[in-house]
């Protein structure tokens, strides 16, 4: 029987994590709608669609244009099309979500959720609408709009569910070419390469229902706390495995000499330390304790306004989220979307209850909280304090080799809230005039500005050309 909607939620985010094992097989009628950019039309979608236990699909297609394609999978690589309805974890790494209501879609019983982006959304989008089914978590339809009004609409027209073994193994193998011909059926494409790794028949998930809810945070209030702030980040390492990464393609190779010379000076690594203070929703302060470079010595942002202070003056701007990277530290619900986990909880040195988790990935992209590096890894390790909800510690590993640590240390929920309102003192500039005012140049001052850098790249690409090896 489903709960209420005002107490759902947290047995809603546990089943939405684990819709991805199924557990029974699926069969349907499927359709889906996006708006393309401008106004270049929809993308269309309609068929049927059967799914299994261990990634296994079969799926009859035709689209906008009467296309017809027969897909299949045994579970061993690609994903099921419609996949955001099979595997609805998405929403919880993107959306904060309420549940508004009970209904019911073609003959199940469903949640009604609504949601709004998180901090660490992987995704631009201004809301999500979308029916849960109660009992096995995969969503009956859904409809999410983007910030520019481009909607994306996919739902179920009716759906059957049998037993894990009453769908015949037969129908996920394909069939020879001269057998297709014969039934007069299109050649069945590949699967699209999987962009994740596909759970495999028998998986299930590691994290509790409890330790779901905590990376979600349904059962924390908002959040308030400050702690001092640690990035060391091996750009060294970065810069290499890009390079060889470059290197190993036609176009890196055809114009390895305009981007790499021996006498290229080695990139600086980077160790960086601030004071964070964070009062969600909306209020955050970084104090960089460490040389700042070119960023502002304090970001603070009041919920309203967001003040970058400098040296030579103030910058306010409308308010913002935190930067990317710290929006990962604080928000780690980002973990739940289809990144393999191994978890279990302990204690640290300073005697605080930590989850520790361990995320295979697949090439995903962050930035270092400070520095705004970007590194790319496919592994991240990460501990996660069971009272706030947030990241102590997160190693990202890029092919085995640890690309950026991040750490709070003296973490106290304590923060004061005169701590993220900014007073200029007297005679401060405080600019309000844009990214060119921000950064103390007029408009003829920055057009000059981008000449001398433009003539300036111009001529070392010329002799690094000039230079290149003759063949």
């Amino acid at each position: 029987m489903m709960r209420s909607a005002e107490n759902a939620i947290s047995d809603l985010v546990p089943l939405l994590y684990r819709a991805r094992w199924l557990q029974s097989s699926l069969a349907g009628d499927v359709r889906s709608r996006r708006k393309r950019g401008g106004d270049h039309g929809h993308d269309e979608l309609t068929g049927s669609l059967l799914a299994a236990p261990g990634g296994r699909y079969r799926a009859d297609l035709t689209d906008e244009d009467g296309e017809r394609e027969l897909r299949i999978s045994d579970g061993q690589s690609g994903r099921a099309p419609f996949h955001e309805l099979l595997i609805p974890s998405w929403l919880l790494a993107d959306f904060d979500l309420r549940v508004t209501g009970q209904a019911e879609h073609i003959g199940r019983a469903a949640y009604a959720v609504a949601g709004q982006p998180r901090q660490a959304a992987g995704e631009a989008a201004s809301h999500v609408r979308a029916l849960v089914d109660a009992e096995l978590g995969v969503l009956l339809r859904y409809e999410k709009t983007g910030p520019r009004g481009k909607a994306e609409i996919a739902e179920f027209t009716s759906l059957t569910v049998d037993a894990a073994d009453s769908a015949d193994p037969q129908l996920f193998t394909r069939l020879p070419a001269t057998q297709q011909e014969h039934q007069n059926r299109p050649q069945p494409s590949d699967p699209p390469a999987a962009t994740r790794p596909v759970p495999q028949a028998g998986t299930t998930p590691d994290l509790s229902d409890d330790q779901v809810n905590l990376l979600y945070h349904s059962m924390l209030g908002p959040q308030r706390f400050s702690a001092e702030l640690h990035e060391q980040a091996d750009v060294e390492t970065m810069t290499r495995l890009a390079q060889a990464a470059v290197s190993a393609t036609e176009l890196g190779r055809r114009t390895r000499g305009l981007w790499q010379t021996p006498e290229d000076t080695p990139p600086e690594n980077i160790n960086r330390t601030a004071r964070l203070h964070v009062a969600m929703p909306g209020r955050y302060r970084i104090d960089t304790l460490t040389d700042p470079g070119t960023k502002p010595a304090t970001t603070a942002c009041d919920g309203n306004r967001l003040w970058l202070v400098y040296p030579d003056r103030i910058a306010v701007r409308p308010a913002a989220p935190p930067p990317a990277g710290i929006s990962l530290i604080i928000d780690p619900a980002w973990l739940l979307h289809e990144h393999p986990l191994t978890a279990d909880e302990t204690v640290t040195d300073t005697g605080r209850p930590v989850l520790r988790l361990v995320a295979t990935l697949t090439q995903k992209s962050a930035r270092g909280p400070l520095s705004g590096t970007m590194i790319v890894a496919d592994k991240v390790e990460a501990t996660i304090d069971l009272q706030l909800g947030i990241a102590l510690t997160q190693i990202w590993y890029c092919e085995s080799n640890p690309v950026l640590h991040t750490e709070l240390a003296t973490v106290t929920p304590d923060v004061d809230p005169a701590t993220f309102r900014i007073e200029p003192p007297p005679g401060t500039r405080v600019i309000t005039g844009g990214l060119l005012a921000e950064a103390g140049l007029s408009p003829a001052g920055a057009a000059w500005t981008a000449a001398k850098v433009t003539a300036k790249l111009g001529t070392e690409i010329g002799k690094r050309w000039a230079r290149r090896p003759r063949s």
